[in-house]
């Protein structure tokens, strides 16, 4: 009888230490992903909101800091769009963010336009003088090399034009550490069936030399003096003007989600080796919080055993794909044992060696590395609809465990 209420009283635990693993994921999106930090950017502070926020957690956690704070300071120039836009079309108003993308190389522009429209096929024929004009881009071709054409066109200002409109399938923002003399305007594809003719806009940007921003690192200390590494980027798209925020709940405050209760698991489970946790500043502007890091080491590089980067993982109807899986198979085999043995995920897919998120410049340094993302579900992607209530967190629990049963077996 003894047995059978204790296992009870373990299987209740389990399940209870399941839902608040799963009640701190939500909390930590939810607060990631609101208003409140700005989309996690470069406009009104988002980013060093979001940091304070992690830094807390972290402390309540009980992990340590490698210096008097959880904070790596650096800087970088970012271009930022912070106040209100306006911008219509043939007499129509358009709502940032839903309608439009002002792309963030653009410098301030007011006034009212006329639109000429060329298309890609032709443009190398026309008059190179339009100052007084947007140029809108038809992409009639439609190959990677008319796209290559088209970026080429727009960033040289080849046709000396005021602004410049591109018509987009899906509205995708991007950061830049550029500005430019005139304006881009990224313009949704269904908006318009007649030509376009006038357009009318007020845009203002702030551009920042040396914006301050900071990486937030933590960690537990271990039986050994070997490190494994969870990282995450905590930033994102920021807002445009006042109206469009970019959440970025699924990129990547799935990801900080993750590696925060990974370091809620380690401070209940004293880990074999240290752990250490750690949150990049600067990813969408080219993984450059990340290239600090590893530049500018807080430990030392050679002590890490494995480092795992999760980025997107607020999915997984479909299991995950592991980048550098190819490189690393001893760890790609260790994982994909237990998954076979415990069921976890529908799948890990292989992938080689890419750049694309913040495991490649630690790759680069020499530390075994891997970049983890889950796959099927949400579709947003660097847009406004990208927010906690998209997200499943459908794989989120089982990868949980299949990391924290992978640092088990791991020597």
């Amino acid at each position: 009888m003894k047995k059978i209420i204790l296992a009870t009283l373990l299987s209740f635990w389990f399940l209870f230490g399941f839902s608040q693993n799963i009640d701190y994921a939500h909390k930590v999106l939810n607060k990631l992903g609101s208003e409140e930090f700005k989309g996690r950017g470069y406009v009104g502070n988002g980013d060093k909101i979001a940091a304070e926020f992690i830094k807390n957690q972290l402390d309540s956690l009980g992990t340590k800091s490698f210096k008097k704070d959880y904070f790596q300071n650096f800087s970088f120039p970012i271009n930022t769009i912070p106040e209100k836009i306006f911008l219509s079309i043939n007499g129509k108003e358009l709502i940032p963010g839903k309608d439009f993308l002002i792309d963030l190389h653009s410098g301030t522009t007011k006034g009212n336009f006329k639109i000429i429209t060329f298309k890609v096929s032709e443009i190398l024929k026309q008059k190179a003088d339009n100052k007084d004009a947007f140029v809108a881009i038809i992409d009639d071709v439609n190959t990677k090399d008319s796209k290559a054409k088209i970026r080429s066109i727009i960033h040289t200002n080849y046709l000396n034009a005021a602004g410049y409109i591109t018509i987009e399938n899906n509205l995708i923002h991007e950061q830049s550490q550029e500005q430019y003399k005139f304006c881009i305007i990224k313009l949704k594809n269904d908006l318009f069936s007649k030509p376009l003719k006038t357009i009318k806009i007020d845009v203002k940007n702030k551009f920042y030399k040396k914006y301050k921003t900071q990486n937030v690192i933590g960690y537990i200390k271990g039986d050994v003096d070997s490190f494994l590494v969870f990282t995450a980027h905590y930033d994102h798209l920021g807002k445009l003007g006042e109206r469009a925020t970019f959440y970025g709940a699924n990129d990547n405050g799935s990801g900080d989600a993750m590696v925060l209760n990974l370091a809620d698991y380690y401070s209940h489970h004293k880990p074999h080796y240290t752990m250490v946790f750690m949150f990049f500043s600067g990813e969408e502007v080219g993984l450059l919080g990340s290239l600090y890091n590893a530049s500018h080491p807080v430990f030392d590089l050679k002590k890490v055993k494995f480092l795992m980067n999760l980025d997107m993982v607020g999915t997984g109807q479909e299991g995950i794909r592991i980048v550098n899986s190819t490189v690393f198979k001893k760890e790609y085999d260790l994982l994909n044992k237990i998954n076979t043995e415990k069921k976890y995920l529908v799948e890990i897919k292989k992938r080689g060696a890419a750049a694309n998120s913040d495991h490649y410049p630690f790759y680069e340094k020499g530390v075994p590395s891997f970049f983890i993302y889950t796959l099927g579900g949400s579709k947003q992607y660097h847009n406004i609809y990208d927010k906690p209530d998209q997200l499943s967190l459908f794989a989120f629990k089982n990868l949980v465990s299949l990391l924290t049963d992978f640092v088990s077996d791991y020597r």
